[in-house]
């Protein structure tokens, strides 16, 4: 028997609710201050509703509904269970730590847009990719997979074609506004794991 699992798996679902609380809380903000956008309804319904799905399956995870677990021995699901927690917690603290650095230049990924007076970001998890929200939500599908130890980490790739598609339409945008600073930037990052 797994004996990590149960506390993992409770310390990851308050984690997890911790995180949509206070991603919720900013984009409130966010919201209160911007209300344009580049994306058409349909894009926009996606952009939004998707992490809240994906995060609603994750916590039913996480709470004993698991869906085809890997077959492996106690200990090296115990070893399993540790490193997915461990991804966890870099990968939550990636994420809060990319928000905070934007800080008021941070733009809705539903609202697709370039708010007046934003500045391009290159400090913090910025100097390295380009992306790093992105490669943090990323990592937190996959580490709740490993916690719970499932098959279902296989649809983390899929998601990474999501996230790459929306990462590369941001890049594009951001291009056309802020021009050479913005090839100079792209230059030394990466989209979203430094090297890759």
């Amino acid at each position: 028997m797994n004996l990590l699992l149960l506390p993992l798996s409770a310390l990851t679902i308050l984690g997890l609710l911790g995180l949509l609380l206070w991603w919720h809380m900013a984009e409130r903000r966010a919201a209160s201050q911007h209300h344009r956008t580049g994306h058409t309804r349909e894009m926009q319904l996606l952009a939004r509703w998707l992490p809240l799905v994906v995060a609603a399956f994750l916590v039913l995870q996480l709470a004993g509904w698991s869906l085809v677990p890997f077959s492996l021995s106690d200990s090296a699901r115990s070893g399993l269970t540790l490193v997915g927690f461990i991804v966890f917690v870099l990968a939550g603290l990636l994420a809060l730590w990319s928000r905070e650095t934007l800080g008021s230049n941070w733009a809705r990924a539903a609202d697709y847009q370039v708010i007046p007076g934003q500045k391009l970001v290159t400090e913090g998890p910025y100097r390295l990719s380009r992306h790093p929200m992105y490669f943090a939500f990323w990592l937190l599908f996959i580490s709740v997979e490993l916690i719970v130890g499932s098959w279902l980490i296989l649809l983390a790739l899929p998601l990474l074609w999501i996230l790459i598609w929306q990462a590369q339409q941001e890049d594009a945008l951001l291009e056309r506004e802020f021009g050479q600073p913005w090839h100079d930037y792209r230059q030394h990052t990466s989209l979203f794991f430094p090297g890759l």
